[in-house]
């Protein structure tokens, strides 16, 4: 069916998230603080702009990272848009009531159904063609043969 999710890679790519997301939460802390920690230097701006530049390379790597590791990933199955309906997965008393699943079980089933109808609406659109090709010549010729005409029987008076 569908392949396994490994759990290291998703284990390690939740690690690689929340690394990035604290390498960022600093990039934007030092930024905020501006020049205030490279006060006492020489070339103070040039400092600085090399700090945010090696954090920014952090970032860029952790990004690469994180884009490895999605990449390891097998790719899911089509998403089924199921609109609002698919809230029901949310619901945090999933045992007692199977809603989400029941409903995507019969989604899938209705898709199936509509592909076995089409199939089923050629063949038979095909097959009442020429059914209706032999019928409609029969049918006329007796039409024609039928209306040869009313007769009229003229009675005459007493």
């Amino acid at each position: 069916m569908a392949e396994t999710v490994n759990s290291e890679s998703i284990i390690q790519g939740i690690k690689c998230i929340q690394n990035l997301r604290f390498t960022v939460g600093e990039v934007f802390k030092k930024v905020a603080d501006g020049l205030s920690d490279h006060d006492n230097k020489e070339g103070k701006e040039q400092a600085f702009l090399q700090d945010i530049h090696q954090s920014l390379l952090i970032v860029n790597k952790q990004f690469r990272d994180i884009t490895q590791v999605v990449n390891d990933l097998p790719e899911r199955g089509p998403v089924m848009s199921l609109g609002n309906a698919g809230l029901l997965n949310q619901d945090p008393v999933q045992d007692r009531f199977p809603l989400f699943n029941q409903l995507l079980n019969t989604y899938k089933w209705s898709e199936k159904l509509h592909e076995h109808v089409g199939v089923a609406h050629t063949i038979l659109s095909s097959t009442l063609n020429t059914l209706k090709r032999s019928t409609t010549l029969s049918s006329i010729s007796a039409k024609r043969m039928r209306r040869l005409g009313p007769t009229l029987h003229a009675v005459p008076p007493q």
